[in-house]
């Protein structure tokens, strides 16, 4: 099963496309697909005069049968079809008509056939396609236990992890023992026993991860659970994997008479040799791109934090990224936005050239929903298309032709996060004294809606994922719960200057921390929950993350699971 949005290839049941977003099971029940007619081809050869009249009437006389025939099909179809009104439809059991013959949609009809009855039934609406949901469990070890956020627990590996490798959302994990052996653990906890290991790293789409088996690098595929041998050398120092898990990248030192090359090379899924490049200069890689064909690297040989890209056998140092320039890339590591104190590069790997888009005072990028390589950062979408950026205290939309769209002159932008749908649809939350706006940007297009006035100056906001519902707290030590159908006061009786608030994803609940330095949530009866006392803080990892984090007096960070504490090892 492909997305019919970006083509990328995905598990059967799958909702939305791990890498633009696209709602893969609203669209290929809402397309009402109609098969265009085949013309038939028409050579008569030298047939007679009386032939050919002859046979023109009975060509005439089958166009006429045909198009009755069609007009009863067509009404049939239509009265019995999912047209319910305009705007709205029901999906129907129509094959799509994609150039693949009848014996090769039979099987996937008739694995669909199980489920169509209930489907055909449900009321759809279109402007439900391009919601984002996020619904993938979350998992997290602590003290050598497995947890999830639907309240399972594993303890297989207790008192015997040595470490555990998670997937860039933490929804599924490798486990390496202390007897070195490498497990696959899915989201429900339970494991699968690789072989014996060293090291692992997942793709940015989570559809497989690589290991170290002694000198061999392997590739186990996530969904299929088959193992490929990628290559081997005497000694492996660095790997990465592309974000679509296409391609492999690793570095082997090759040492000589006193002499040390390293070689930088890439390998296709499959196992064959793409591309290798020498080099006297080590380099930490950063990642390689969906093609294969670029792979980034931060030079700590010397030692200025640079990072780099090597294409076509060239190392070239991307401007603006020296002195430990950010820089976020699309999903396929082909184009970047850099972020400097005073500029804001535009790098693309086409020209690998870097053109400053802004410079003044604290300027700032924030990119969509991203995952961390170590000094870099790679997005969930293709597209930079919708990122802000700020600068002399000024917000901007980037539009797909890296030109500027004002946002407001005077807001603070929150700790929330974008959300990206499908067709290029983002929506960004901001506050500004007393009040909540909600921008949108899609495919060109902005509006800036103002979503809540408070009656005193917000101090703290939060948001689910999807923007269906937003928390604030003021400086009145007041916290609303706002909806699309109003606000409401949340009472804590026993609350103490609650200003501090986060939403927890793990959970799907809001936290909070005051003066009282506590950190609580309430829960479904409307009891405070205290879950740690002594935190100063609750708030976002860093900027745009999924995890929430509390510090304690002493500035240590936590990140938030429930009611369960990890030290982060980020901060």
């Amino acid at each position: 099963m492909r997305c019919n949005n970006c083509g990328n290839e995905l598990n059967e049941g799958t909702k939305y496309c791990s890498i633009c977003g696209f709602p893969i099971e609203q669209a290929q029940k809402g397309n009402n697909i109609v098969q265009q007619p085949v013309q038939p081809s028409s050579k008569w050869g030298g047939a007679s005069t009386a032939l050919k009249h002859k046979t023109e009437i009975i060509v005439l006389a089958s166009i006429i049968g045909v198009l009755i025939l069609s007009a009863v099909i067509f009404a049939i179809i239509y009265f019995g079809s999912g047209f319910e009104k305009p705007g709205k439809f029901v999906a129907s059991n129509t094959a799509e008509s994609s150039g693949v013959s009848s014996s090769d949609t039979d099987e996937d009809d008739a694995k669909a056939s199980d489920s169509s009855e209930a489907d055909n039934t449900t009321e759809k609406s279109v402007s439900d396609i391009g919601k984002w949901e996020v619904s993938h469990i979350t998992i997290t070890e602590i003290d050598g236990v497995l947890y999830n956020n639907q309240g399972l627990s594993s303890d297989e590996f207790k008192d015997n992890i040595e470490e555990c490798y998670f997937s860039k959302d933490s929804s599924v994990c490798a486990v390496l023992d202390k007897q070195n052996n490498l497990y696959f653990v899915r989201g429900d906890l339970s494991s699968e026993l690789l072989e014996k290991g060293s090291f692992a790293v997942f793709s940015g789409d989570n559809s497989c991860l690589i290991y170290l088996n002694n000198a061999s690098i392997k590739r186990f595929d996530c969904q299929t659970s088959e193992t490929t041998f990628i290559a081997k050398a005497d000694s492996i120092d660095e790997t990465a994997i592309s974000p679509n898990g296409e391609f492999i990248a690793f570095l082997h030192a090759e040492h000589k008479d006193g002499d040390t090359k390293y070689n930088y090379y890439v390998y296709s899924k499959d196992g064959t040799e793409v591309s290798c490049t020498s080099t006297v200069i080590a380099y930490r890689i950063e990642g390689v791109s969906n093609d294969g064909k670029k792979i980034y690297f931060q030079s700590y040989a010397l030692g200025e934090g640079a990072v780099y890209c090597l294409k076509d056998g060239e190392f070239i140092r991307i401007e603006g990224s020296e002195d430990h320039g950010r820089a976020y890339f699309d999903f396929a590591m082909d184009n970047a936005l850099i972020e400097k104190d005073d500029a804001i590069y535009y790098f693309s790997s086409e020209t690998c050239k870097s053109e400053k888009i802004a410079s003044g005072k604290a300027c700032a990028v924030y990119p969509k929903r991203y995952y961390n390589n170590y000094i870099t950062a790679v997005m969930y979408d293709s597209r930079l298309e919708g990122c802000v950026i700020e600068y002399d205290d000024k917000f901007y939309w980037i539009d797909d032709k890296m030109e500027l769209i004002a946002i407001s002159d005077e807001c603070l932008v929150s700790g929330c996060d974008f959300v990206g749908g499908a067709d290029g649809k983002y929506r960004f939350l901001y506050q500004g004294n007393k009040n909540i706006h909600l921008i949108t940007y899609d495919n060109g297009a902005t509006d800036d809606k103002l979503f809540y006035q408070c009656d005193s100056e917000i101090f703290d906001i939060a948001a689910d994922p999807d923007y269906n519902e937003v928390w604030i707290s003021s400086f009145n030590n007041e916290i609303y719960h706002i909806t699309e159908s109003g606000a409401e006061k949340i009472g804590y009786d026993n609350l103490v200057n609650a200003i501090r608030i986060a939403y927890d994803m793990f959970c799907e609940r809001i936290v909070f921390c005051g003066d009282d330095k506590k950190v609580a949530y309430k829960d479904s009866d409307g009891n405070i929950i205290t879950i740690r006392e002594d935190c100063e803080y609750v708030g976002s990892q860093y900027p745009f993350s999924s995890k929430t984090v509390c510090t304690d007096s002493n500035g240590k960070h936590y990140i938030i699971y429930g009611n369960l504490f990890v030290e982060d090892d980020e901060n």
